[in-house]
């Protein structure tokens, strides 16, 4: 059975059978299996560019999507947080062609494999959190970092304190646009999701947890 016996902190609601038995998810996973993007989009993302090869019909400014099913959500999506990981991860620069080079667990690290590149100028390290989800029951992968990160980080914050597995209750992730203080430009980031009243199916919960259990087995695959 998915787990959970921890009683839930600033409830009187009854925990289902399924989600009782010991807290998971909130433990430091240490990888993130090839999964599905999740995007917020913004105006210069290539699914709002028509004669691009990732254009997504129905796409706009601000709607969150998925970057394999090309299905659009919208301004708001309902999700299942199965765990986090924040790492420090290496890109070449957008406007030297971008490209993912990996991750490493301090920043001083992944300044050392940066360092040992042909053309390390090119390079630029990103402070990031990576949230495992499920959206009706499929995983996808949202990567957050930047201005994003204090929200990201508000969010995990709190689902370490519900004394509930991490995937008890679906989440309602929102996008705002924001006003830059220091450049005046306008951003699109996402509000600290909202709990939702109610507690995930048996079906969902399997799902989620069976994602965690994955990820966890692969850790020592991927870490640098």
């Amino acid at each position: 059975m998915p787990a959970n016996t921890a009683v839930a902190k600033k409830s009187k609601e009854v925990l289902p059978a399924h989600l009782k038995s010991t807290p998971m998810g909130n433990e430091s996973a240490e990888t993130i299996q090839s999964i599905p993007y999740l995007k917020l989009l913004a105006d210069i993302s290539p699914e709002l560019k028509e004669r691009h090869e990732k254009f997504m019909l129905g796409a706009k400014e601000g709607y969150f999507v998925n970057s394999a099913t090309k299905e659009v959500y919208g301004p708001s999506v309902e999700v299942v947080c199965c765990y986090t990981r924040s790492s420090f991860k290496v890109w070449t620069k957008f406007e030297h062609g971008g490209g993912f080079h990996g991750n490493f667990s301090s920043e001083a690290e992944a300044q050392q494999f940066a360092n040992t590149q042909p053309e390390p100028a090119k390079l630029e390290i990103k402070d990031t959190d990576d949230h495992a989800l499920l959206i009706n029951g499929q995983p996808v992968l949202f990567s957050v970092h930047g201005a994003k990160l204090w929200n990201s980080r508000s969010w995990n914050k709190v689902l370490g304190e519900t004394g509930l597995s991490r995937w008890a209750k679906p989440w309602l992730l929102e996008a705002e646009l924001c006003t830059s203080k220091s450049s005046g430009k306008d951003y699109w980031r996402f509000k600290v999701p909202t709990e939702q009243p109610k507690y995930v199916s048996e079906e969902i919960a399997q799902a989620a947890e069976a994602l965690y259990m994955s990820q966890k087995a692969r850790e020592t695959e991927t870490t640098q």
